[in-house]
């Protein structure tokens, strides 16, 4: 599976599919819930199937294929600046560690051309 986006990773936590276990990835379903919704400004509760649905649409999660690879359906036009925005907003907002931000946002910058950056 490729890297996954923070809000992606309260998103599992919140469907109960990882465990303590799972090092800096988990987190309580309780805490999840509450870090979708300082990250979005939404509130879907405990509603993980509402909460995928409107993540999806927004382009704010990919969707996966059967390899786990993300697949995005919609707003994969932004530049790799507002990328970097987007993930820095999350760790400011204690949405992300600042290794994830790291994980994140490294690709992205090497990889875009300059003028972008």
């Amino acid at each position: 599976m490729s890297l996954l986006l923070p809000e992606e990773i309260q998103l599992i936590n919140l469907e109960e599919d990882l465990d303590e276990n799972n090092g800096w990835y988990y987190v309580p379903r309780d805490e999840a819930v509450q870090k979708l919704k300082q990250s979005t400004g939404q509130d879907f509760g405990n509603d993980a199937a509402k909460w995928r649905t409107w993540l999806t649409k927004e382009g704010r999660i990919p969707q996966r294929d059967h390899l786990g690879r993300a697949v995005w359906s919609s707003r994969r036009d932004r530049t790799p600046s507002e990328s970097c925005r987007t993930f820095a907003a999350l760790l400011t907002m204690d949405a992300a560690t600042v290794e994830q931000y790291a994980m994140l946002v490294t690709p992205i910058m090497v990889s875009a051309p300059d003028a972008e950056m």
